[in-house]
């Protein structure tokens, strides 16, 4: 049994007050059979691996230190069903939910958690909502602000995210982040051409 290199994907961000453990009993519930555990290394998050019931659609639980994150991704064949059922079961964040984020933080550590939300929560089908307001984070004046935002970019891989970063290695006013926009992009560029 393979996890399939290519398939449809999804990403379920939770909320904070959704434990591992709940994570787990909801695995117990759905009938999900534990394949993995990776424990937290300095670069690795934490992640726990499950596949459904039919052995056709991958589940990854992830304690994501780098983004401050929990979240599922859900890959294989039976994304949606998996995802709704996981969604049932685990209170998780919304694409409107990290909108809102934006547009009533108030302070710089509010707008990075809510650049991670935007990034991690949208909606593949529109997505539209979240570029703009990551638009607006790349000239944010607080440094963590449009960090924040190279680093979600090396997540999503969006082309209109690639193109801020294009900017961000020319005028961002912060030699380290010219130089982490620039490494993000190599990054990706080497990830599209294993891709291929």
């Amino acid at each position: 049994m393979s996890e399939p290199a290519r398939s449809p994907k999804s990403r379920i961000v939770l909320r904070p007050e959704v434990t591992r453990e709940q994570v787990e009993d909801a695995a117990l519930d759905l009938d999900w059979l534990f394949l993995q555990n990776w424990p937290r290394g300095e670069d690795r998050p934490y992640e726990d691996v499950w596949v459904d019931r039919d052995e056709r659609t991958w589940i990854h639980y992830v304690e994501d230190h780098l983004v401050e994150a929990r979240y599922l991704v859900v890959k294989g064949a039976d994304v949606p069903a998996v995802e709704s059922e996981a969604r049932e079961l685990l209170a998780a964040y919304r694409p409107e939910d990290a909108l809102r984020a934006w547009d009533s933080a108030t302070t710089a550590d509010e707008r990075v958690e809510a650049v991670h939300l935007l990034a991690l929560t949208a909606d593949p089908e529109d997505r539209s909502g979240s570029v703009a307001k990551l638009r607006a984070a790349a000239s944010d004046d607080v440094t963590a602000v449009r960090r924040a935002l190279v680093l979600v970019t090396t997540y999503v891989g969006w082309p209109e995210l690639r193109q801020l970063l294009e900017d961000m290695t020319s005028n961002d006013p912060v030699e380290a982040v010219r130089q982490e926009a620039r490494l993000a992009l190599d990054g990706l560029g080497y990830q599209d051409s294993l891709e291929r």
